[in-house]
């Protein structure tokens, strides 16, 4: 709970600071040379503070998600319905299969997506405990049927034309580097019309989060969502392959 109150604090520095003040907080050399501790630290907390909450859940007699009151469930949902309204723009409303990479223990976005599209959702995850765990959930919703999950680095799957929609969590790739390698094997294997949804950081965020630059999506015609509105610490960069 202590790691919860630090970075609560520490997502109201990020949401909250003055623009320039931020641009000039990220050009100097001491931050710069913490961002990696604090990326590393972000993908820990967030892991475990969404293990916690999935073994909850399929532990209680909790039926919903509704029931358990999951605190940051309304900020999952307000993130979720602005990337839908940059789809509906950009791609239309209209999915038959997704692909979620980096969907952890407690995925409430293909859960969403799922029901929201009617679509059969693939999630894929590194983590062998992120996959069984969030199986479990996803079971007890008695949503089997529509999701499966793989236990696999999204890196050795070169198969991925079936999908007119692909997801990136924000933590798939802690440098640019690695966000970029990940991208350009996604994208190179998408077919023409497909969708791709990236979660980014911007401004101070990028502490927590790589910022995707527009032309790490070549293949694709770019969308930047901007910054959502509210307390969401991550931000939206649609593709749609050419």
């Amino acid at each position: 709970r202590k790691a919860e109150i630090i970075f609560g604090i520490l997502e109201d520095c990020l949401i909250n600071t003055d623009e320039q003040v931020a641009r000039k907080m990220l050009n100097d050399p001491d931050v710069v040379c913490t961002r990696q501790i604090f990326r590393q630290s972000r993908a820990c907390y967030e892991y475990d503070r969404e293990y916690m909450w999935a073994k909850e859940f399929y532990e209680s007699e909790s039926r919903t998600m509704h029931q358990l009151h999951y605190p940051d469930f309304d900020r999952n949902k307000s993130m979720i319905n602005h990337e839908c309204d940059l789809l509906s723009q950009v791609s239309g409303n209209c999915f038959k299969r997704i692909l979620f990479v980096g969907s952890g223990p407690w995925p409430i976005t293909p859960i969403l997506l799922a029901e929201r599209y009617k679509a059969h959702v693939d999630c894929v995850d590194i983590s062998t405990q992120a996959c069984e765990v969030a199986s479990h959930v996803v079971s007890k919703l008695q949503m089997r049927k529509n999701m499966s999950f793989f236990n696999e680095d999204i890196l050795d799957i070169d198969i991925l034309q079936d999908y007119d929609l692909v997801y990136v969590a924000a933590l798939v790739g802690s440098t640019d580097q690695e966000k970029r390698t990940t991208l350009n094997h996604i994208v190179h294997r998408l077919n023409v019309g497909a969708t791709i949804v990236i979660r980014t950081a911007k401004l101070l965020r990028t502490l927590f989060y790589v910022e995707v630059k527009p032309e790490w999506l070549g293949q694709c015609v770019v969308h930047d969502g901007g910054i959502p509105p509210g307390k969401v610490i991550v931000s939206a960069m649609l593709g749609r392959k050419k």
